[in-house]
């Protein structure tokens, strides 16, 4: 119970402070295997529009694609390091734990 009063007097103090529910919310995502979009947007590989949680965020570097696109990204890449498909020439790499997520089993097998 003290606990949470130090939090409320943290946020009466620094009004920039996080908000328990928003440290709660960096705690489950910093857990999810992948993170969704929080706001709709236009996946750059195929160009259609998606709305709240219809997409992946890259962790890395925060790319936004739909599953279907970046699913076929990890497929069809050469290599078991997989790079971002951004084509902004990003080099940031997809985690093993978003490939895992975003994969069937069979895939993601292959991958492997």
């Amino acid at each position: 119970d003290r606990d949470f009063s130090q939090i409320q007097l943290v946020e009466a103090k620094e009004p920039n402070a996080l908000k328990l529910k928003d440290l709660i919310q960096l705690v489950t995502l910093t857990e999810a295997s992948i993170v969704p979009n929080p706001e709709p947007f236009e996946c750059s590989i195929c160009l259609l529009p998606y709305g709240t949680d219809e997409g992946v965020i890259l962790r890395e570097c925060f790319h936004m694609f739909c599953r279907e696109c970046l699913a076929g990204s990890i497929i069809n890449a050469n290599d078991v390091i997989v790079k971002c498909p951004s084509a902004e020439n990003c080099e940031s790499e997809i985690q093993e734990r978003e490939i895992k997520q975003l994969l069937s089993e069979e895939d993601f097998s292959k991958y492997l």
